[in-house]
């Protein structure tokens, strides 16, 4: 399931993080709640994100998403992180994880979301950037 979240399914990546948790001891919640995602997976195993360059296919726009939970983890009380960078509509990159810190507001949880999407769009685009323009 890692694979499938990491590498095709983002819709699932925040499921599989919390079901991994418990892979030690898996109690029979944990069990049927591994059994709802399969079973989701398989009636939307249809669905798929389509990368299509056409003649009228225009990139011209990039948009960036981030949400944030206030310290949704009970025992470290850290919040959860996601964001979704789009060009022209169409996902390009994703991450989900907790925030290095706690938060002591939804509002700071909210702006460290920005603050990580951010940094990692620096990191990764300039990054990538600088092979394109040295290689």
């Amino acid at each position: 399931l890692l694979y499938v979240a990491v590498m095709t399914r983002p819709d699932i990546a925040y499921a599989v993080d919390y079901l991994a948790r418990f892979s030690t001891y898996p109690h029979r919640l944990v069990v049927d709640q591994l059994k709802h995602v399969l079973n989701y997976l398989y009636h939307s195993r249809f669905k798929s994100i389509i990368y299509q360059h056409t003649s009228e296919t225009k990139m011209d726009h990039l948009i960036c998403y981030s949400d944030s939970d206030y310290a949704q983890d009970p025992i470290t009380r850290k919040s959860m992180n996601g964001f979704l960078i789009m060009l022209s509509d169409v996902p390009l990159y994703w991450k989900c994880q907790y925030t290095p810190l706690v938060c002591k507001s939804s509002t700071e949880a909210e702006l460290q979301a920005i603050y990580l999407l951010s940094n990692e769009f620096m990191v990764t685009f300039h990054r990538n950037q600088s092979h394109t323009l040295s290689g």
